[in-house]
């Protein structure tokens, strides 16, 4: 793969999210291609002064803002589509706090050290998918301003790590890796939407280098006892990821065949370490972590029955990655009266089910893999960690970035539900006349 250089500018920022700002994001110089993107922060007329606590927004409108929409669905169409729009306002103003909110409470955690940066990078993506929902149209310029200003919070992050300066920290390394890789990846997104495609391929390329280096990184601590196995296991996921946004930007056929094979030549590494593991006896988290690793090696076996054409491959390992996250869900379910799970862990193994199910639903939508009702069972799980959120009195340290991470996935199913109304009611517009 070709070794690229990039180079930098040192960007602007200001310590207060909720303030307007302008920040130079990068100059990176591929060949002849340079790409200056200048992002504006506008303020958010929506929060007003006061800010309101997360507990609070547990409360509001069924935590989050969250609306039925299908109670009108017995009306007009003047009168649905009228609930629609109304609920998609009601979305937008208070996701956009949410989104905002979430941002402070999150950088405020990990410029402290109570958050490690591969969480911090979760609750940056979420935050940004509800600003981008947020958008009405295609509004590029809107769009460039969200994705340079998370770009420069990346940009903030790589900054802040690489001045820590202890090579002798466990997993210092690792951690500055994770977040160049991440400021590459916002770099590309950047790219992509100011329409630079050669850019953003070539960013592309650069973040598949670091994601691999993060993983070997992450597989060598792991050894010496500097890394868990949770951390690794998120290496091979950027590595999955990093294939997939490579197939999306259409590398060429020679790289995307050495994304591919680097990504299975390091899913095999990682089943040969934890091959010796055994879940008993264990500490609390051992079976969770294996259940973690198990999951990503699932995803990409089915990342490699996809290139492979193999659907009843694909099928079977979508849904052991699916149980592998159900079971991880269930066993921090348990420990979480004990306190031996904390409500960030049960989130994140929301998550990972969440992902396993979409990509089910995407295939089938390919005509690939066999139909699967999960929806259900996932709001089920997302409830409880309604529940669970809304019952945190004590928003010190970082619970305040937890509990509205928890509002915002809420929030995002819920423009979820918003979209299929809307095109539902379009469907049927059309089909009135």
């Amino acid at each position: 793969m070709r070794r690229l250089t990039s180079r930098t500018v040192k960007c602007r920022q200001n310590a207060r999210p909720f303030e307007p700002f302008f920040a130079t994001i990068c100059c990176c110089r591929i060949g002849w291609s340079v790409l200056l993107v200048i992002g504006s922060m506008a303020t958010n007329s929506a929060t007003g002064n006061g800010q309101e606590s997360p507990s609070a927004k547990l409360s509001e409108n069924g935590f989050g803002g969250r609306q039925r929409v299908e109670a009108a669905a017995g009306g007009s169409n003047s009168t649905v589509r009228s609930a629609v729009d109304g609920a998609a306002t009601r979305f937008n103003r208070s996701s956009r706090q949410t989104a905002f909110q979430l941002v402070a409470a999150s950088r405020d955690a990990f410029v402290r050290g109570l958050m490690p940066v591969e969480e911090y990078a979760a609750r940056l993506a979420v935050a940004r998918r509800l600003e981008l929902a947020t958008i009405a149209g295609d509004n590029r310029r809107k769009r460039l301003t969200v994705l340079s200003r998370y770009a420069a919070f990346w940009s903030e992050a790589v900054d802040k790590l690489q001045r820590f300066r202890q090579p002798a920290s466990g997993g210092w390394a690792a951690d500055v890796l994770y977040a160049q890789m991440m400021q590459t990846a916002a770099m590309s997104a950047v790219a992509g939407e100011a329409g630079n495609d050669a850019l953003a391929r070539a960013l592309t390329e650069r973040k598949a280098e670091f994601a691999q280096r993060h993983f070997d990184r992450r597989l060598a601590d792991l050894d010496i006892g500097r890394a868990s196995l949770a951390q690794v296991a998120e290496s091979l996921s950027h590595l999955r990821r990093t294939a997939v946004a490579a197939d999306v930007a259409k590398l060429s056929e020679t790289d995307l065949t050495t994304l591919d094979s680097s990504l299975q030549t390091s899913a095999r590494k990682l089943r040969t370490r934890i091959a010796s593991l055994h879940e008993e006896p264990a500490g609390v988290s051992r079976r969770d972590a294996l259940q973690r690793i198990r999951y990503e090696l699932a995803m990409a076996a089915a990342h490699g029955s996809k290139q492979d054409r193999d659907a009843a491959g694909l099928t079977s390992n979508l849904n052991q990655a699916y149980q592998a996250a159900g079971s991880m869900f269930s066993a921090q379910q348990r420990s979480y009266p004990t306190g031996t799970a904390s409500l960030a862990d049960l989130t994140h193994a929301w998550r990972l089910r969440q992902v396993a199910s979409e990509r089910m639903r995407e295939e089938k939508q390919d005509g690939v893999g066999k139909p699967f009702e999960l929806q259900s069972q996932l709001k089920a799980e997302l409830d409880r960690l309604l529940i669970l959120a809304g019952s945190l009195a004590d928003s010190r340290g970082r619970n305040s970035a937890d509990i509205l991470f928890v509002s915002g996935l809420s929030a995002l199913e819920q423009w979820k539900t918003i979209q299929a109304d809307r095109q539902a009611k379009a469907v049927q517009h059309r089909e009135g006349h």
